[in-house]
């Protein structure tokens, strides 16, 4: 992903989307620049965070980094804080409620022996 660099009808002046200068006859991009700077930069950040180098023929690459991202568990992991059978790890940003679908990693410290509580942040304690 990148700015559309290669369409010259968009209306980029030194790599950027402008607005329409009408007293001096200065045709804007698109659409307003402010927003699709904003946009544009907002997603490009999360490329660059993911090591990818942008790309503007790759419409892949924002799937690609947030992947990459949570599979360096950069997003959701954190190391196990309580003893046998009650596991328990800070996350940041907290973690308040738990809900379907979210993963949470954490490397644990201490041996399960039988059934187990999990309380990520102190939150929910969860049987297992």
């Amino acid at each position: 992903m990148d700015y559309q660099k290669s369409v010259p009808s968009v209306g980029l002046v030194n790599g950027k989307f402008v607005n329409e200068d009408v007293v001096a006859g200065l045709p804007g991009s698109l659409i307003p620049a402010t927003w699709g700077n904003s946009v544009t930069d907002e997603l490009l950040n999360v490329v660059k965070s993911a090591g990818l180098e942008p790309n503007e023929t790759d419409a892949t690459q924002l799937l690609q980094a947030l992947k990459k991202i949570s599979q360096a568990g950069e997003d959701k992991h954190a190391t196990d804080i309580g003893a046998a059978n009650l596991y328990m790890a800070n996350y940041v940003p907290v973690i308040t409620t738990l809900k379907d679908g979210l993963a949470l990693r954490f490397t644990a410290g201490n041996a399960n022996t039988g059934a187990s509580t999990f309380a990520p942040n102190g939150c929910c304690p969860s049987r297992y």
